[in-house]
Parts: structure tokens; sequence; C-alpha cells
């Protein structure tokens, strides 16, 4: 069985695409990386890499299973979810933690 992560759990893990030190306590621009993460979530992607990331990451269903869900192929679905892990590191650029 698939581990379902939680929405903070999924923020966290796509936190850590962008790698920082700050050499102390870094929860702050944690949580400043979550809250830009979810609107770009919610504000740059499509319908549809909601609905795949939602189902892989949230659901923990497998990229076959969604295939047969939303009637395409396995492939599809892995470059779906591919471009909008990219779409979020792209927009994580812009974000100064400084």
């Amino acid at each position: 069985m698939p581990k379902r992560l939680t929405l903070d759990d999924f923020m966290l893990n796509i936190a850590s695409i962008r790698q920082y030190n700050s050499g102390g306590d870094n929860s702050s621009k944690i949580s400043i990386m979550k809250s830009f993460l979810k609107k770009a979530f919610e504000q740059e992607l499509t319908d549809k890499q909601k609905r795949y990331l939602a189902g892989y990451y949230f659901d923990g269903k497998t990229m076959r299973e969604l295939g047969e869900c939303f009637g395409v192929s396995e492939s599809n679905i892995s470059k779906t979810i591919k471009r909008a892990i990219s779409t979020l590191k792209a927009r994580s650029v812009y974000l100064d933690l400084n």
C-alpha cells in the first residue's frame, strides 16, 4: 500500500527541491516555501495536473491506477506529473528566502 501524504508532507517534500542551508532553524523559511508552493499549486497548475498530483501524492494511487481512472496511459500520467513538478520548481526560483 503506497504511503498517503498530507498537503503539509507534500509541500515539505516539494520544498526540499530547492536546496539551501541556513545554518540553524529554518522552520520559518519552510513555512514561507510551503505557503508559496500552495499558492503556485492552486494558481499555476492545470486542472489535470492538480488531479494527477492529488491522486498520486494525496490518495496514494499508482500511475497505472490513475491512468485507468482517467482513461489515459500510465506514460501520460507520468509526463503530466513531471511537468507539474517542473512548473513548481520553476516558480520556486522567484521565492526570496533572505
